[in-house]
């Protein structure tokens, strides 16, 4: 049995096995007395000094007059602005990125499951430099083409291994560009993994470039890596998987915008839109909402359309969020975040009903029933909902 250990708050790592130890005499896991000290060093990501006057980020650290109000006063960690802060407005992504504001600077983790689309997505992207550590460039290239086409130049395109030679690739990067490193979650053992993250988001973040990280995930859905990476990345993406069969890009986690997500199609020529002509519930909880198709079960907010549907309505690309309840006037409660799940329906060409709406239809169908049924001037103009 090994003696116990010092009380210390360095810690040493065995160069042999790897294991972390409070003694830098001799290794408790395998006896090797060749430790080195581990520098701890701060957690958090650095993002350069800041305007007092305007709270902008000074990246440069050669700076002294703030390139958004031409202000002088540059404090390393203290701002008090006196107007809004103007965002650093970068050019839209393509679909099924176009739900997201990434901002220059901005970093994303995507991760998801083998042939989820992570690749096929990210190269819709269109990026101007792509890192991968676990497929060959040929085949990247080759799916650059099928997806993008023979008049898109291809990005630059490097095979990387160790998180040195990231370094190195990270170099010289540009406002305009954006780098895809596929996988990330390849770059550094679990002990390195903090400083490399903290260093691979600076060098992204200082020349206002953007960068989206792949990563697998787990049976449970999670990212496969260091949490720290989920906390330092300024959107969280996942493409789960979904029942009923249909692809999705959903973002947990945004901090230039709202808790969306987006649907697609992988076809031989890369990303698609996905068609929804029926009529849909939007279930699930914010960041995380999908279609869920009219009349399966499972459904929790389909009561209007099950109310319809009774009523021998027909109606085409719909969708709704409502709960029967009869307190209340219309019959039906909305959750709380209605706006939000009517957003997403409306994102996908789906027409948005309330439960006025619904109503509405019930009795205009009622009624045209009975126009019907007694001969009735079929010329009146309805009011459309």
């Amino acid at each position: 049995m090994p003696p116990p250990q010092k009380i210390s708050r360095q810690q040493y790592r065995c160069i042999d096995c790897g294991a972390q130890n409070n003694d830098d005499e001799r290794c408790r896991r395998c006896g090797h007395n060749a430790l080195v000290l581990i520098r701890g060093g701060p957690r958090a990501i650095r993002n350069g000094r800041v305007c007092y006057t305007c709270s902008h980020t000074i990246l440069d650290d050669t700076a002294t007059v703030c390139e958004w109000c031409n202000g002088t006063d540059i404090n390393e960690r203290r701002a008090r602005p006196g107007v809004p802060p103007q965002r650093r407005v970068a050019p839209p992504l393509p679909p099924p990125w176009d739900g997201l504001n990434l901002k220059h600077g901005g970093t994303v983790l995507l991760s998801g499951g083998p042939g989820s689309g992570k690749t096929t997505t990210c190269i819709r992207a269109r990026p101007t430099r792509y890192i991968a550590t676990e497929e060959e460039l040929e085949q990247i290239a080759s799916n650059w083409y099928r997806i993008n086409g023979p008049s898109v130049p291809c990005p630059l395109l490097i095979a990387c291994y160790d998180w040195t030679d990231l370094e190195d690739d990270l170099i010289d990067l540009g406002k305009n560009d954006l780098v895809i490193v596929d996988s990330i979650s390849q770059m550094a053992e679990p002990h390195d993994a903090r400083r490399v993250i903290r260093r691979t988001i600076e060098m992204i973040r200082k020349p206002l470039a953007r960068g989206i990280f792949i990563c697998q995930h787990t049976k449970d859905g999670e990212a496969l890596g260091p949490n720290e990476l989920r906390h330092a990345v300024d959107v969280v993406g996942t493409i789960p998987d979904d029942p009923t069969g249909l692809r999705r890009v959903t973002f947990t986690k945004n901090r230039g915008g709202a808790l969306t997500g987006r649907y697609f199609t992988l076809e031989e020529g890369g990303v698609g839109k996905q068609d929804f002509p029926y009529a849909y519930s939007v279930e699930g909880s914010a960041g995380n909402y999908h279609l869920h198709l009219f009349p399966l079960t499972g459904a929790k907010m389909a009561d209007l359309l099950d109310l319809m549907s009774k009523a021998g309505c027909k109606a085409q690309a719909i969708a709704s969020s409502a709960i029967a309840c009869e307190m209340y006037p219309e019959g039906f409660a909305s959750p709380p975040d209605v706006a939000e799940r009517r957003r997403f329906a409306e994102a996908h060409g789906l027409t948005w009903l309330t439960p006025e709406d619904g109503r509405r239809l019930i009795r205009d169908d009622g009624r045209d029933s009975h126009d019907e049924a007694t001969g009735a001037d079929k010329n009146r103009v309805d009011t459309d909902f």
